[in-house]
């Protein structure tokens, strides 16, 4: 075989290779908007500040939770990645960028304190979180960091949670990924 058509044949691999990866993003965008969720409706739920039962829809769908996520994880201000279960006890969770601390409130039963202790670096970032996400067994679950239940003060961000919240018990897993938006 010549020279050019070597490099004929060469062209037209890299043009078919470029082709299919058009193709299966255009399939994977339509796939996604037929199941009620584009990228640019993700990216929106994202930035704003959503209902529960969006979040929900989100958890129930595999291509719009891997979407979500890979979008939180552009978005958030601080992240904190699943741990090792050993690195970790239920109620303190050690991070490069914050660290996640529960505990039960001594004068109502009840109800605990969780308090998201940034670390020097990310201290100046805190002030305009709005949302704390979490994101375990495929599930999301938010909790507004602008309520009444909730204050800052230096490096600290302080909700109050009632001892069976669910994202209480997603805190204490070890496996629970969080973000901070």
């Amino acid at each position: 075989m010549s020279k050019e058509n070597k490099a004929i044949l060469s062209d037209a691999v890299i043009l078919f290779d470029k082709i299919t990866d058009v193709r299966l993003m255009h399939d994977q965008v339509n796939a996604t908007a037929s199941e009620g969720f584009d990228l640019y409706r993700l990216w929106q739920i994202a930035d704003g500040l959503v209902g529960d039962d969006m979040l929900h829809q989100i958890s129930q769908n595999f291509t719009a939770r891997r979407q979500f996520k890979a979008i939180l994880a552009q978005k958030a201000q601080a992240f904190q990645p699943q741990q090792a279960a050993a690195s970790s006890d239920s109620n303190h969770r050690h991070g490069d960028q914050f660290d996640v601390q529960i505990m039960p409130s001594a004068s109502q039963d009840g109800l605990v304190y969780v308090q998201l202790i940034f670390h020097q670096g990310q201290a100046h970032q805190k002030t305009s979180a709005e949302m704390l996400i979490s994101h375990c067994n495929g599930v999301f679950r938010q909790k507004p960091l602008t309520s009444p239940l909730t204050s800052s003060q230096d490096q600290r961000i302080q909700i109050l949670l009632h001892h069976d919240d669910p994202m209480l018990a997603d805190l204490r897993n070890p496996e629970t990924e969080l973000y901070i938006k």
